[in-house]
């Protein structure tokens, strides 16, 4: 009697592993499903930025830009390809760049949303003037970039 098979040692044991699996896979399923809620949910988010009537642009503390939508190529007349990684600087007319560095600054500091009136450029050089929304973007409470609409 060497082997005991089926004893009660084997069999908890092999009862605990298997209910242990059983629970991991579920918690893997359920981390699955709101891990799709959440792309689902981002997704949502950015067909209505991509897709507002309004120019949204998002750029770092430097000016630098992250995002820009299709109402923005159409009110400056560059591609989104053309503006990604560019300084905003490319669009704020140069009487009106220091005020906008102050505007920056002032959501660096914790100002929240606020509007302003300011004279930009489009792609032609010409001037448009627009209202703007200045909005702090904020990850993990974290202030990380600021948006724009306009």
């Amino acid at each position: 009697m060497k082997k005991e098979v089926g004893s009660k040692r084997t069999s908890s044991k092999g009862i605990k592993n298997h209910k242990l699996n059983a629970k991991a896979t579920t918690n893997k399923k359920k981390a699955a499903i709101h891990l799709k809620k959440i792309e689902d949910r981002l997704s949502y988010y950015k067909q209505v930025v991509m897709n507002s009537s309004d120019a949204v642009i998002i750029q770092n503390f430097n000016g630098i830009i992250k995002a820009w939508n299709k109402s923005a190529e159409k009110i400056y007349g560059f591609k989104e390809k053309e503006m990604l990684g560019k300084n905003i600087t490319k669009i704020i007319a140069p009487k009106e760049r220091a005020r906008a560095r102050k505007n920056i600054q002032s959501i660096k500091k914790g100002k929240p949303t606020f509007r302003v009136r300011q004279t930009r450029l489009t792609k032609d050089k010409k001037e448009v003037f627009v209202n703007i929304t200045y909005s702090p973007i904020y990850e993990k409470e974290e202030l990380i970039e600021i948006g724009t609409t306009e």
